[in-house]
């Protein structure tokens, strides 16, 4: 029985590729051949070119888990980042609200000093 993920070596897809007639009229030349090969070599022809995709692909798949971890990585980064903006945002905001308090403390205190000196005058 015929395994589609069997791991087969690239040194046996190029044997096999060897063997099997290629180019733009290698189907006729099958049929011409044998009509009951045409179908077998249709169907041989495209598991060595799975072979040979699945084989070119691996490298694109560890890739793509590489970065596809990477990005997790970032959007965990990016959602600690909005949360410590809006802290600080939080912060700025109280930090204001503490800022116009001494600046009206400050303006009484400044009053005061007017009224003490027009009082020594």
């Amino acid at each position: 029985r015929f395994q589609r993920h069997a791991n087969v070596p690239s040194r046996v897809v190029e044997a096999i590729e060897k063997v099997l007639p290629s180019g733009v009229d290698a189907l006729s030349q099958v049929s011409r051949a044998s009509q009951a090969c045409a179908p077998l070599y249709t169907w041989a022809s495209a598991q060595v070119e799975l072979l040979r995709l699945e084989s070119t692909s691996q490298p694109l798949k560890i890739r793509l888990a590489v970065l596809d971890d990477e990005r997790n990585k970032l959007w965990g980064q990016r959602v600690d980042s909005e949360l410590r903006v809006q802290q600080l945002q939080a912060e700025l905001q109280m930090l204001r609200v503490d800022e116009r308090l001494l600046d009206k403390e400050l303006e009484a205190k400044e009053e005061d000093c007017d009224y003490g000196v027009g009082l020594v005058d």
